[in-house]
């Protein structure tokens, strides 16, 4: 009997990746480096920043059943030593010079299933809200369509595919309380692309978003990330196409006065454990 392709869908972090030794061998060991480290982190941020108010953006691409009771661990984590606010409001208070506390903002990249099966609930049971920074192109895949999205997503994101969120899902959390921000149209590196490319892919996926959850999309988050990854006109680009903010991966915290258009961001991954989240979130000021 045949199984069904969906099956082939990894449904624990264990199971994303292919077998390399990097990821046998030096993630372990990086992650060990890292935990060691953090309390050294956390006693420099205590002696220089403890009392510097600032916003951090954290995000994650997935959250796995088999991570949920970790994330929730970090979730408390948050709320124990920032004020948690929605994206919005951290980009209205960098705007406007109201950064007087230590503010954090969730987001999530992608639009992969468990971010609205596994992190959503999660994120209410907390009174969290959270914004979702989705691949236009990687809504519109329906089930029975599994090769082309295999496809997709092993040249987009570098892992085995993951079951996509769909219009159902976008307005499920929008209902809940958290924001759809814009991540391109196909996660193209826009640094790769010509100008009219690049355009379309920044312009294009809000109103395709817009027209799947019937809500305004505010935001825009870079693909990848990185400065090389998004040159000045991209980022001129994304203000002219009416977002009113633009996020990044590249790690650090954001004080008042800073580029909205170009807002640093801290990757999280679930299942790190908090001398991890300290560490991330104590560190490049």
């Amino acid at each position: 009997m045949e199984s069904n392709p969906v099956e082939r869908f990894p449904e624990r972090y264990s199971e994303l990746y292919e077998p390399s030794m990097r990821r046998r061998l030096i993630e372990p060991v990086r992650d060990l480096a890292v935990s060691l480290m953090s309390p050294l982190a956390s006693a420099a941020y205590h002696i220089r920043y403890a009392r510097v108010n600032h916003v951090r953006f954290v995000y994650y691409h997935f959250v796995f059943g088999d991570q949920a009771s970790r994330f929730a661990e970090h979730l408390r984590f948050y709320r124990d030593n920032y004020r948690v606010i929605s994206h919005s409001e951290a980009i209205s208070r960098l705007r406007d010079g109201r950064v007087d506390d230590r503010y954090l903002s969730i987001s999530f990249d992608d639009g992969f299933k468990n971010n609205a099966e596994v992190a959503a609930p999660i994120l209410e049971q907390f009174g969290m809200p959270a914004i979702f920074f989705v691949v236009a192109n990687l809504m519109k895949f329906s089930p029975g369509e599994e090769s082309e999205l295999e496809s997709f997503s092993r040249s987009r994101f570098g892992h085995r595919p993951l079951r996509n969120m769909d219009r159902d899902d976008l307005r499920r959390l929008l209902a809940g309380g958290h924001e759809i921000g814009s991540h391109t149209l196909s996660h193209a590196r826009l640094s790769n692309t010509t100008l009219a490319v690049a355009e379309r892919e920044i312009a294009q996926s809000r109103t395709v978003l817009e027209e799947m959850t019937g809500s305004p999309v505010k935001h825009f988050c870079f693909p990848y990330g990185l400065a090389a990854d998004f040159p000045a006109h991209c980022r001129d680009m994304v203000e002219r196409a009416g977002y009113q903010s633009c996020v990044s991966a590249i790690r650090g915290a954001n004080q008042a006065g800073a580029d909205v258009y170009h807002l640093r961001r801290d990757h999280i991954m679930a299942n790190w454990p908090i001398s991890q989240l300290k560490y991330f979130t104590r560190t490049n000021f």
